[in-house]
């Protein structure tokens, strides 16, 4: 919970500071994707042999899902897949939904973890 909270925190801080220099917003996604990837080394390492026997696969969906939705996010800062005249399909919404649904893999990943420590 304090991973999260601070994650949070920190994210919606640099939203405003970001939006005063030249670095992309979206930036932020990059930097939660290495967030990501740090925690669950760590979380691994953490729980040496009891972790080989964990689904990683939900883990590496939601993994690729939000490395897909960085790549929207990239083609909508470059506008080369963002027309604001097509409210249908555009990167811009779409990397509204991968992130969504990667956070449900995550945390179908992340219960199943929780599932094992109870046992």
């Amino acid at each position: 919970m304090a991973f999260l909270v601070t994650g949070v925190v920190s994210m919606s801080a640099l939203v405003p500071l970001l939006s005063q220099t030249t670095v992309p917003i979206q930036s932020l996604v990059g930097l939660l994707i290495a967030a990501i990837l740090v925690q669950a080394a760590l979380a691994f390492r953490r729980r040496g042999e009891a972790a080989e026997a964990v689904d990683r696969r939900p883990f590496f969906i939601g993994l690729v899902l939000l490395t897909a939705a960085a790549a929207f996010s990239l083609a909508d800062v470059t506008r080369a897949f963002c027309d604001p005249a097509n409210h249908w399909l555009q990167g811009h919404a779409i990397w509204h939904v991968l992130p969504a649904a990667s956070l449900y893999a995550m945390f179908r990943f992340y219960e199943t973890l929780e599932d094992r420590e109870r046992i």
